[in-house]
């Protein structure tokens, strides 16, 4: 099985979160304040830098996240759902969040690194005892091992169809002719999971209080 990375496990908390009514309600009144382009990849210089500039759109995100208490990381994957409804997002890498940037900065949940055209490796060297200090910091709390959640995709699927008003048989045959290998067969189903994905949903939100 493919490796389950730090990206993939941030990309996985939005989406479920979703799956709050609370949450998911506070994520269309965003989407519809800014208009932002349905369905498309957003392009950063044209859908996200004019709004990001103004400072408004920094705002309401921060104010999201204080909400549900998500953690600096969160940022630019919330901010991609934010502005399409999914996760493609095109962002010039030197702007991606895990992108090294001196150790100028520290919070609790990560360590900034700035690293300018005239950074050596011999620089990062000279500075790793202050650097690996400030790392080991991080390490008195603990560190997240989510795992992959089996057939999310197809949950969400599942909630959305809900959420569009149709019946639990329409449901069933838009899902399974969707994705083919997790078949859903009666009622009972579809209950069990939309109550497992509020109840993951609940846990992940507690979760983000407790650290």
């Amino acid at each position: 099985m493919p490796e389950f990375n730090f990206e993939q496990r941030l990309k996985q908390d939005i989406l479920l979160l979703t799956a709050l009514d609370d949450f998911y309600n506070d994520i269309q009144k965003i989407t519809k304040k800014y208009n932002f382009p349905p369905d498309k990849k957003a392009n950063y210089e044209t859908d996200i830098a004019p709004v990001v500039e103004e400072g408004y759109f920094n705002h309401d995100i921060l104010d999201l996240m204080g909400k549900y208490n998500l953690k600096e990381t969160h940022e630019f994957i919330l901010s991609s759902y934010l502005v399409n409804g999914h996760m493609n997002f095109d962002l010039p890498t030197d702007l991606w969040y895990l992108n090294p940037y001196t150790v100028s900065m520290n919070t609790k949940d990560c360590i900034t690194l700035k690293i300018y055209p005239e950074t050596s490796l011999e620089d990062i060297k000279r500075n790793w005892p202050r650097i690996k200090r400030a790392k080991d910091n991080l390490l008195n709390k603990p560190i997240s091992r989510k795992r992959s959640i089996p057939n999310l995709e197809r949950d969400l699927e599942v909630l959305r169809l809900k959420r569009a008003g149709n019946s639990y048989n329409e449901i069933k045959k838009i899902t399974n002719d969707k994705y083919p290998k997790q078949k859903i067969y009666n009622y009972p189903d579809i209950s069990k999971i939309l109550q497992r994905l509020k109840q993951k949903a609940e846990e992940l939100l507690l979760s983000f209080k407790e650290t």
